[in-house]
């Protein structure tokens, strides 16, 4: 279970990198109406990169250090379940109300780490982590962050493992999840209008294996087999029309701050989860007549798994 050090230590390395990225943008204003002599300038601005580096390896190393305990998290949370399904089924029948109790408890706590983790790895900002500290910059590394030497896994492997480890699922969507051997996708949607109108769209594997998802499905529909799963767009342009397919939608759909055009297909490990965003302000440009959009999600069989229409 992540500790109050640790915290701490994501806060200071993620204030430190901007209390350098402040003070880097207020020689850069200074510099435009000519408050600075240009000799100056290149060699403050030379000295506050150079210390958004060093936080940058700080906050990586940080991250790195964590995303084992990360994954040991989410292997104990799907143990669990597993476990928590076959007393469900009646595996056990002597003490099974005592055995749900204490697995109950069990679960909370290490969905609970799960979350905790979640936030420390994935904070950009240190508001995220407990607030901004303002100290002196050659304070920031006075503790230096910590270095784990117990795990195996190099530098390296650890990159490859991906920040998609970040995105461990917090929370399954069903309170008695019985984890299956195949695969499963679980979708939830939300819409979040204000300065831009997007749907946020989580996509949580909660099957044994790992899965493909296509956004959208274009052509690969025709050769999908086994566990992928596609998003269609359809348009309905008059109140009372037909839906009719969009076939590329790949312009208003984004992931990890890129659209989807620029991706390829997203692989979600078991019980991990991956966040899509459709951009309903750009979907209506590109659809000037269109009245109601409709996202399905389907198997490679063309079952649906989750639909939703929305208002344009």
């Amino acid at each position: 279970m992540p500790n109050a050090t640790l915290q701490e230590q994501f806060q200071r390395a993620l204030s430190y990198r901007e209390k350098a990225r402040r003070l880097r943008t207020a020689l850069e204003e200074a510099y435009k109406t000519g408050g600075i002599a240009p000799s100056r300038y290149e060699n403050e601005f030379a000295v506050y990169s150079d210390h958004i580096a060093v936080a940058d390896r700080m906050i990586e190393d940080l991250r790195l250090g964590e995303l084992p305990r990360l994954a040991a998290e989410g292997r104990k949370l799907q143990r669990l379940l597993q476990t928590r399904g076959r007393i469900a089924a009646g595996k056990f029948r002597m003490g099974a109300a005592w055995r749900t109790r204490r697995l109950d408890r069990r679960i909370a706590r290490c969905r609970e780490a799960i979350a905790t983790y979640n936030t420390l790895i994935a904070a950009k900002e240190p508001g995220a982590v407990g607030g901004f500290l303002d100290l002196p910059l050659d304070q920031y590394r006075a503790a230096p962050p910590r270095r784990e030497r117990e795990f195996s896994l190099t530098r390296s492997n650890l990159k490859l493992m991906g920040m998609a480890l970040v995105l461990l699922v917090t929370a399954v969507a069903v309170t008695f999840l019985v984890l299956l051997p195949g695969s499963g996708l679980n979708v939830t949607a939300t819409r979040v209008s204000g300065e831009t109108d997007i749907v946020l769209l989580a996509c949580v594997n909660a099957g044994g294996r790992a899965v493909t998802l296509r956004v959208p499905w274009d052509d690969a529909r025709n050769q999908a087999t086994g566990d992928v799963f596609g998003i269609d767009v359809f348009i309905q342009d008059a109140e009372k029309g037909d839906f009719r397919l969009w076939p590329d939608s790949s312009g208003v759909w984004y992931y990890e701050g890129r659209p989807a055009r620029f991706h390829d297909p997203i692989i979600i490990p078991p019980l991990l989860r991956v966040e899509l965003r459709l951009d309903l302000g750009q979907l209506r440009r590109f659809q000037p007549e269109a009245k109601l959009a409709k996202v399905v999600v389907s198997d490679a069989d063309g079952d649906p798994v989750f639909n939703a229409v929305y208002h344009l």
